[in-house]
């Protein structure tokens, strides 16, 4: 049975239902397709390469310092997994 809302749009229980799903459902892949994974993976890669570059930008920045500052930072990112 359709209901209304404030605005006067009529909704039906289905639309309701779908909205209650939260998180799970608006990640689910099934429900809007390969699209919506797309979507998401081209998002979070550019988050990642957005924080990849204020890193660099931050260690390469310290070269302004001196040696010093240089020499420290590279301690710093010296990780099993950073710099070797």
């Amino acid at each position: 049975m359709p209901t209304s809302n404030r605005r006067g749009l009529i909704r039906t229980t289905e639309e309701d239902r779908n909205n209650r799903e939260g998180l799970k459902g608006w990640l689910n892949p099934a429900r809007y397709g390969w699209e919506r994974v797309s979507y998401w993976l081209q998002r979070l890669t550019g988050l990642f390469l957005l924080i990849y570059f204020v890193g660099h930008i931050y260690e390469t920045s310290s070269l302004t310092g001196g040696p010093g500052a240089w020499n420290a930072m590279l301690q710093f990112t010296e990780t099993s997994w950073g710099h070797h």
